[in-house]
Formats: structure tokens, C-alpha cells, sequence
């Protein structure tokens, strides 16, 4: 015998078993889990165990997030704290290049003026060495480390100090342009005015 054949031929007794199975197949599921008063205080248990685990999943995201922001807050502080530091660093050696530029032209000018002139070579060799030397970098800095590492803060200030000898070969070598401008001669560290 054909099922489908069948179901069209009898269609108020195939609704009406279906409708009866299923009636029956529930019944039993009910009775298999326990009753039914049992099955709600289960059920609330576990919803409100389930809002509690999510209250506190919450708690934890809301404390992760506010951990994070502080590390953030911190890394953008050090960051910005080692900008400065390294535009202060630049521009005392931009200071400290303009100064050595500074000695050797004064060190070339001497050169050019003195040139003509009977002079020993290794003295002037050797005052050029010594007014070429650079200047020392002096750096002081102050730092605050406020509150937990919030609001942290560092400045720095550097200047250049010229290099003393450096300074002293420089003026010689220009004292001796000029003497030697007006007509004397230097031969060997002795000044002779003609």
C-alpha cells in the first residue's frame, strides 16, 4: 500500500494520529523530566545564575577596559616625554654644529690672513687643531614622575659650552693675523716688527 495514496484518501484520520502522537509524545517528555513545578525553580536557578556570571564577565571587561586606558595613557605620556627629549636633543646639536661651523670659519679666516707670511707651519698646524675642537654639551633636566605615573612630565635644556682651549688657540690665531697684517713676521713663536 502507498503512504501518500493513502493519506489523500483518509486525510481526517492521518491529522487526527499525528495530532494524538503528538499528544502523547509531549506527555511523555514531561513525565521523563521530572514534573512540572521542579522544571520552573530549575530554570529560575539557572537564569540567575546566568545573570550573575554575566554581571561579573561585565565587571571584568569594565576593569580590563580601565587598566588598558591607563597603560595607554601612560605609554602616550613616556612617548610624548621622548619627543621633546629628542627635539632638545637636536636643536642642542644644531646649536653645537652652528658653533663649530662658527670656529672654523674664524680658524679659515685666521689661515688666509697669516698665509702670506714666513710662518712655522706646525705651529699654525697645530693652534688650528686645537681651535677646531667642538664645545661640551651640558644638559640639565628635570622630571616629574606625578601621580602613579598619570601626568608624568620631563623637560630637559641643553647649551653649548665652547671648549676653552679651543678658544684661546682661535684668539691666538687671530692675534697673529693682525700682528702680521701690520707688517711683522712670526717665525718659530718669536714676533718680529718690522
Amino acid at each position: 500500500m502507498n503512504v501518500i495514496t493513502f493519506a489523500k484518501e483518509h486525510p481526517v484520520e492521518i491529522g487526527a494520529g499525528i495530532f494524538v502522537g503528538g499528544f502523547v509524545l509531549i506527555y511523555l517528555l514531561k513525565a521523563l523530566s521530572g514534573g512540572g513545578s521542579s522544571a520552573g525553580a530549575s530554570n529560575q536557578a539557572a537564569f540567575l545564575a546566568a545573570q550573575s556570571a554575566q554581571a561579573q564577565s561585565g565587571n571584568a571587561l569594565a576593569a580590563a577596559q580601565d587598566t588598558n586606558q591607563a597603560q595607554t595613557e601612560q605609554t602616550l605620556i613616556a612617548a610624548q616625554a621622548s619627543v621633546a627629549n629628542n627635539q632638545t636633543w637636536a636643536t642642542a646639536q644644531e646649536q653645537g654644529n652652528t658653533t663649530n661651523a662658527q670656529i672654523a670659519q674664524t680658524n679659515a679666516n685666521a689661515a688666509v690672513a697669516i698665509a702670506p707670511y714666513s710662518v712655522s707651519s706646525q705651529l699654525i698646524s697645530t693652534l688650528g687643531n686645537v681651535a677646531s675642537l667642538p664645545g661640551q654639551t651640558v644638559t640639565s633636566s628635570n622630571s616629574n614622575g606625578g601621580f602613579f605615573g598619570l601626568g608624568a612630565s620631563s623637560s630637559s635644556s641643553s647649551s653649548v659650552i665652547p671648549n676653552p682651549s679651543a678658544t684661546a688657540a682661535g684668539s691666538t690665531l687671530a692675534s697673529l693675523a693682525g700682528n702680521l697684517s701690520s707688517g711683522g713676521t712670526f717665525v718659530t713663536g718669536n714676533y718680529t716688527s718690522h
